[in-house]
């Protein structure tokens, strides 16, 4: 009979967090759980339903970051293993970027409306235009931020 490996569960619960706390506090407990030496861990993120009812935000923004970094990790709703949908399942097969450097996230934040590119480079001005145009590649290369027209305008917005 194959024997099967044992797979280890670590959980996280992000209620009572704003999403940038609970970004940070998602990635610390992820490299973590990496450097575990663990090879086989399974990692509950409690992020709640919302509210409203309709997803809440730690729901929605965790699982469009999680998204954008597939090479990454696996994920699975919760509600697609046993129908809790205040949980994501989280598998990780490398480490994501340290949560410290945060431009391209904050990038990323920001254009949950659609912003002209002058608009990201004048709010992000203090990393240098370079820094910035590096993360803005970066992210549409992730398919995480879109450049679309507005008009005669090249606009940025969060996928």
């Amino acid at each position: 009979m194959p024997r099967r490996r044992k797979t280890s569960t670590r959980e996280l619960d992000l209620h009572g967090q704003t999403w940038p706390e609970a970004r940070r506090l998602f990635v610390d407990f992820y490299n973590d759980a990496l450097s575990s030496g663990q090879r086989r861990v399974r990692l509950t993120i409690i992020h709640g339903w919302g509210a409203s009812g309709s997803g809440g935000v730690l729901r929605s923004r965790l699982r469009k970051f999680l998204a954008g970094f597939r090479d990454n990790l696996v994920f699975t709703p919760g509600e697609d293993v046993d129908g809790n949908r205040g949980c994501t399942y989280v598998i990780p097969s490398d480490y994501l970027p340290d949560a410290n450097n945060t431009l391209a996230e904050a990038i990323w934040d920001y254009c949950r409306k659609p912003r002209s590119i002058s608009k990201v480079a004048g709010q992000f001005r203090r990393h240098g235009d370079p820094q910035v145009m590096d993360a803005v590649r970066h992210l549409k290369k992730q398919g995480r931020l879109i450049e679309t027209r507005k008009g005669s305008s090249a606009v940025l917005e969060a996928s």
